[in-house]
C-alpha cells in the first residue's frame, strides 16, 4: 500500500526510500516541508560560505515560520556563532519553534521593524540575511545601515526575493510606514503581464499595480545601493524559489577570501539558464496550481447553488403533490 504523505510535516532524507535517497540528494540535517518559496531551499549555498567565511554572529531579518531559521541555527551550532532573528510580526509556527529552541541561548528574538534594529545594532554581525518588507525604500535603507554600521569590518549580506517578481515590483507589508510607494494593491502576479492581472499568483498584499521603473523592487534597490556606495562591491544572483541575491564588499576581505567567495558565485552563474529553466517551470506550476484551487471552489459553488434549486423544485413538487390529493 502506499505511502501516505503529510505535506505540512516536516521530512528528511531518512523519509525517502533508498533509492529515492540517491538520486535525490540532500544537505545533511536539511529538514523540509513542501514549499517553494523559503530561503531555507538555499542551504547547500550557505554551507559553502561559511566553509569559507565562519560566521561569528548571524542576523536574520523577516523570520515568518522559522523555516530558514532553523537551518540557521545549525550553521550558528557548528561555528558557535550567535543568531539574532528580527520580526515585528512572528507568524504563529515561528512562535512555537523559537519556544522549542531559545532555551539553548544561542537565539535571540527581536520583534522590532529591521531599521530601526539595524540604525543601533548591526555592528556585530557579520552575515545578514534579509527576507523582509520585498520593496525599494525598505531594502535600500536595510542595506544602508549595515554599510554604515560595518565600515571595512568582513561581512556577507544574502538577500531573498531578487528574482522575480519583487525583483522589479514593490511589495508593503506596511504601507504606512513606506514614503516613496507605488500605486498598490493584492492581485495576482504573473510573468507574463506587467500589471496585476486576474490570473496568477496570488499575492493577498499590497504589490505595486505596475512592474518596473524608477524606485521599485528589491534588486532595483541593490543596484541603487551599490550604484551610490563608494564600497567595491560584488553581487550574483540565483534565480531560483524568488531568486537569492549575494552581495560583499571586496574591501573588507583579503584577496584569498574574495576569491574563494567570487568561486562560489561563479560556479553558480554558470548554471544561471538552468535555474531559470527550472523557476519558470516552477511558477508556472504554482500558477495552474491555484487556477485548480479556484476552479474547484467555482464547482463547489455551482454544486451549491444547483442543490438549492434541486431542493426548491422538489419542494414545490411535494407541495403541488399534496395539493392534487
Amino acid at each position: 500500500m502506499a505511502k501516505k504523505v503529510d505535506w505540512s510535516t516536516i521530512v528528511t532524507s531518512d523519509d525517502l526510500t533508498a533509492d529515492a535517497k540517491l538520486l535525490l540528494p540532500l544537505p545533511d540535517g536539511l529538514g523540509l516541508r513542501l514549499n517553494a518559496y523559503s530561503m531555507a531551499c538555499y542551504q547547500p549555498i550557505f554551507n559553502e560560505l561559511a566553509a569559507v567565511f565562519p560566521p561569528k554572529a548571524i542576523c536574520e531579518i523577516g523570520v515568518s515560520k522559522a523555516e530558514l531559521s532553523a537551518i540557521l541555527l545549525d550553521l550558528a551550532e557548528k561555528n558557535n556563532a550567535d543568531l539574532a532573528l528580527v520580526d515585528p510580526a512572528l507568524a504563529p509556527e515561528g512562535r512555537d519553534w523559537l519556544e522549542k529552541h531559545q532555551s539553548e541561548g544561542r537565539i535571540k528574538l527581536f520583534e522590532s521593524e529591521s531599521i530601526s534594529f539595524l540604525a543601533k545594532d548591526a555592528e556585530r554581525f557579520d552575515y545578514f540575511f534579509i527576507d523582509g518588507d520585498h520593496n525599494y525604500q525598505t531594502v535600500r535603507d536595510e542595506l544602508r545601515l549595515i554599510d554604515a554600521a560595518k565600515g571595512k569590518s568582513p561581512y556577507i549580506v544574502l538577500l531573498h526575493d531578487v528574482g522575480w517578481p519583487c525583483a522589479r515590483r514593490d511589495m508593503y507589508y506596511n504601507k504606512a510606514r513606506i514614503e516613496e510607494r507605488h500605486p498598490a494593491q493584492p492581485g495576482y502576479l504573473s510573468p507574463f503581464e506587467q500589471e496585476v492581472c486576474e490570473f496568477g499568483i496570488d499575492y493577498k498584499i499590497p504589490v505595486a499595480i505596475q512592474e518596473g521603473g524608477a524606485r521599485n523592487g528589491v534588486l532595483t534597490a541593490v543596484e541603487d545601493f551599490i550604484m551610490q556606495s563608494d564600497g567595491a562591491w560584488r553581487y550574483y544572483d540565483v534565480p531560483l524559489f524568488f531568486g537569492l541575491g549575494l552581495l560583499w564588499n571586496t574591501e573588507c576581505f583579503d584577496e584569498d577570501k574574495n576569491q574563494a567567495i567570487l568561486a562560489i558565485a561563479e560556479s553558480l552563474m554558470r548554471w544561471r539558464t538552468l535555474f531559470g529553466t527550472s523557476e519558470l517551470n516552477r511558477l508556472m506550476l504554482l500558477m495552474r496550481l491555484q487556477q485548480s484551487g479556484l476552479t474547484w471552489q467555482s464547482q463547489q459553488r455551482e454544486i451549491a447553488r444547483l442543490g438549492e434549486v434541486i431542493r426548491v423544485l422538489r419542494k414545490k413538487l411535494s407541495d403541488q403533490t399534496a395539493a392534487s390529493f
